[in-house]
């Protein structure tokens, strides 16, 4: 049985999704990966490596310059007014050490992407994944739908909340292998709120192809509808753990439970083929109307090889989102 209930019934006079679609927008957690990932495998990686991560990095300039960063915010917060704001000493390794973690700690449940607070948190997971501490999850049905449409000639590009290093270091150290290569470009918060429809106008200029061409799959009913109004295609990817969708929401643009629905003929690769549905898609939208980045920049924009453990710090959402 289908997460949330039964797929509503095609319509009589169908065509499949990605007819007309030259460029495919994909959500990262929800979507390429569970929207539990960051929340059950980051975070808690986090909080049990992050002061030994800090003490053993502690003389590094990258370290030293998150703490000043972090050091600066902390007291902007403290003059503005905000309760219960960690002061970061001046001096003294130890109690500045311990000052940085209560602060970080104090916010990765509630903040997470804070800006100050970012490249610390992120150098932190750039060292899980390296050292195979850590591997981004992908769903088994990713790899083979991305891999067929880009040797179809589609472009592949990502967005999350998660910063486009992090994006890189998931799809790197994935549990799929390093799956970067698929991907024309990463897009990250540095193009706008994902619930905005501006965002999804300078991601098609970026992508160098008209909105109408660009398909986005989301878990995200807001994201999908900023996307249409932008003037994109959308499909809402439903997985474990994806929020109960409203009739309303249901209706408002296709639903499909795994990637392998995008295409028909992925039976002899997929671990498991769900029964596939094809969709009209002027039933369900509305009618309002850069480069390759396929390198791996680390924090500090020094590039790092991928698949190896030479190189350092990082700087990606991410939540997921």
């Amino acid at each position: 049985m289908e997460p949330h209930g039964e797929k509503r019934p095609a319509p009589a006079d169908q065509t499949v999704l990605l007819d007309g679609v030259k460029g495919l927008l994909v959500d990262v957690e929800g979507t390429t990966t569970p929207v539990s990932f960051t929340k059950e495998v980051l975070v808690p990686y986090t909080k049990e490596n992050l002061r030994m991560f800090i003490e053993s990095n502690y003389d590094g300039e990258e370290v030293q310059q998150d703490i000043e960063a972090i050091r600066k915010k902390m007291s902007e917060e403290k003059e503005a007014g905000v309760e219960g704001v960690t002061c970061i000493p001046d001096s003294d390794k130890e109690a500045i050490v311990s000052a940085i973690v209560s602060c970080v700690l104090s916010k990765l449940d509630t903040d997470i992407h804070c800006t100050a607070l970012r490249p610390l948190i992120e150098r932190v997971w750039k060292e899980a994944y390296r050292t195979d501490c850590v591997q981004g999850e992908v769903y088994d049905d990713v790899v083979p739908v991305l891999r067929q449409v880009v040797s179809d000639g589609m472009r592949v590009c990502s967005y999350s909340t998660d910063s486009v290093d992090c994006q890189k270091l998931l799809f790197a150290y994935s549990n799929q292998g390093d799956i970067l290569e698929i991907f024309s470009n990463h897009f990250d918060l540095s193009v706008g709120s994902k619930k905005e429809k501006e965002s999804y106008v300078e991601i098609a200029k970026r992508m160098e192809l008209p909105s109408s061409d660009i398909l986005y799959l989301t878990h995200s009913p807001q994201e999908a509808s900023a996307a249409s109004l932008a003037g994109m295609k959308t499909c809402l990817v439903v997985r474990e753990g994806s929020e109960s969708l409203s009739d309303e929401q249901a209706q408002s643009s296709p639903v499909i439970y795994g990637l392998d629905e995008l295409l028909d003929d992925l039976s002899d690769v997929l671990p498991s083929k769900r029964p596939h549905s094809d969709y009209h898609y002027d039933d369900y939208v509305s009618t309002d109307g850069a480069t390759n980045d396929s390198d791996y920049p680390a924090v500090s924009n020094e590039a790092v090889p991928r698949g190896n453990d030479e190189g350092d710090d990082d700087d990606g959402e991410g939540e997921a989102d």
